[in-house]
């Protein structure tokens, strides 16, 4: 919470200004250039995934952003109505909530699947080693059960076509306002992959919406 004071203080301050909290200290500090959105400050997105920090976000955080990790759909729709209702409570005018998935999108199915076996998997292994990912489902008990066909529903994967289908789902089923698609982690793919994906998805974009 001092962070987001600091951040906020030193996106709207007109001159230097001071800070002393329990964590940071700064003397006649100044930002600039200044961010180009100004009302009053570039929307602040907070990520959670506690009902605990749920709640806190939910006290400054516009947007509440969850992990690219396994989540069932109704722990999800659950947690979402929490941080709107408390959001709403707190001033927050039009609460956003934000999915982060892991994706690939490529001309075909499987070269997007082995893209994304080949990057994601080992990252969602070393996430199962450090202990920080904890997949619902009985069946999913080791790094060795982390695979594409068992991650595959809560990845975005495939052809333009199956990823649209896939972020209307998101959209229409788990009430989603915004997902974000990572397209390229610490395991790749490489730079040139992640650049055809983006090329991709905004030629889609271009041919459905008419831009």
């Amino acid at each position: 919470m001092e962070s987001v004071e600091i951040i906020r203080r030193a996106w709207t301050a007109r001159e230097p200004f001071s800070h002393e909290g329990p964590l940071f200290k700064f003397d006649r500090v100044w930002l600039t250039p200044k961010p180009f959105q100004q009302d009053p400050h570039p929307p602040i997105w907070a990520a959670a995934d506690t009902d605990k920090a749920v709640g806190r976000i939910a006290s400054f955080a516009s947007g509440w952003c969850s992990a690219p990790f396994p989540v069932a759909r109704d722990d999800w729709r659950r947690r979402a109505a929490q941080y709107r209702e408390a959001a709403k409570r707190n001033g927050i005018a039009n609460p956003r909530v934000v999915l982060i998935r892991d994706g690939c999108v490529a001309e075909t199915r499987a070269e997007a699947e082995k893209i994304w076996s080949q990057s994601f998997v080992p990252a969602w292994r070393s996430y199962f080693d450090a202990g920080v990912l904890k997949p619902p489902g009985s069946a999913l008990r080791s790094r060795e059960d982390l695979t594409f066909d068992t991650m595959r529903p809560w990845c975005v994967v495939g052809t333009p076509a199956d990823c649209i289908e896939a972020l209307e789902r998101y959209r229409d089923d788990w009430g989603c306002d915004t997902v974000i698609l990572r397209l390229r982690c610490g395991f790749g793919p490489s730079r040139e992959a992640t650049a055809r994906a983006i090329r991709l998805c905004g030629h889609r974009a271009q041919e459905l919406f008419n831009l």
